[in-house]
């Protein structure tokens, strides 16, 4: 996030940010569970099932807080849609720093 609202800060167009993956998954190469998703893979039995992985939960939330984004789920969950201009006041507003390395 702090990356994508420094770009959003310097003029870039940007519409969305993709959380990958959502659910852990095995690494490309070796086939190991990564536990790198907002819920880990536990196996049941013969089944999988889903755990939350609280630290980025509690990332995400944060930065839905920072945001004035839904923090729950409701009804409708379009109801609330994000506007650009939403993210480009919260950029101008948080002055995240981009990575040292940007301008090489």
């Amino acid at each position: 996030m702090e990356e994508a609202l420094a770009a959003v800060d310097k003029g870039m167009d940007l519409h969305g940010i993709c959380l990958f993956p959502a659910v852990d998954m095995p690494d490309w190469h070796t086939g190991k569970w990564l536990h790198n998703g907002l819920a880990d893979i536990v196996p049941v039995g013969d089944d999988l099932t889903r755990h939350l992985y609280l630290p980025y939960i509690k990332e995400l939330h944060k930065w839905q807080k920072k945001l004035n984004r839904v923090t729950m789920l409701d009804d409708d969950p379009f109801s609330d849609p994000v506007d650009l201009q939403d993210v480009i006041k919260a950029a101008k507003t948080l002055k995240e720093v981009p990575d040292k390395n940007w301008d090489e």
